[in-house]
């Protein structure tokens, strides 16, 4: 299945779902991802931070909460979610919304303090591609922050598997931990660190040389 076929059906999916997303049994999984990433973060007043696969912008809106004053930025393919999260984000300053895909970034390079994607990459067509395009547009020193799912278990890939036939997600890929070392490495970060959330996340945070 090629690019075009599976981001056509991630809009659909999304689309479908950008209506129940913030009220669904899920979303409290996702809150605590959000309250996760801003126990993460150490913001300064005019950062700017990318948040790919941004949804209907709950953690663009808990990062508008922060104390400071930033310049946020949200990524996604579906048209719905981004409506939604111009909704939410309305009444927000300095926020940017884009119906774009991570594998072709319109931004400049080095640009962003903070790139975050979280739970979005096991969906994208060509993951490597789109850490490759993120990283391009995080400033040296900046830091990358991803959260996703992983499969270093024979448990991990069952219940992986079975989530994508039960949410229909069609094409996607899981990395392993060692994996993830391996391509953040490649791609020139320094003081990589990774930790398991919530059983069956993996949060993998490094610093752009």
């Amino acid at each position: 299945m090629d690019r075009d076929k599976i981001e056509k059906h991630n809009i659909r999916r999304f689309d479908k779902w950008a209506g129940s997303y913030d009220t669904g049994i899920v979303s409290i999984f996702f809150k605590k991802c959000n309250r996760k990433i801003c126990q993460l973060v150490n913001l300064q007043d005019g950062m700017k931070v990318l948040d790919v696969g941004c949804g209907t912008g709950s953690l663009l809106k808990e990062l508008s909460q922060y104390g400071r004053e930033l310049n946020l930025y949200g990524i996604d393919l579906s048209p719905e979610m981004i409506n939604a999260a111009r909704v939410k984000l309305k009444d927000v300053e300095h926020v940017e919304l884009y119906e774009r895909s991570a594998a072709d970034l319109l931004f400049q390079s080095n640009y962003f303090d903070y790139v975050v994607c979280m739970n979005s990459l096991h969906h994208h067509p060509n993951p490597k591609q789109s850490l490759a395009e993120m990283t391009r547009v995080l400033k040296p020193g900046g830091v990358m922050i991803l959260m996703d799912g992983f499969v270093d278990s024979t448990v991990r890939k069952v219940l992986s598997r079975a989530a994508n036939v039960l949410r229909n997600e069609g094409k996607v890929h899981r990395f392993k931990r060692e994996e993830l070392q391996r391509i953040f490495r490649g791609l020139g970060y320094k003081s990589i660190t990774q930790e398991t959330f919530l059983v069956l996340s993996l949060i993998t945070c490094g610093t752009k040389t």
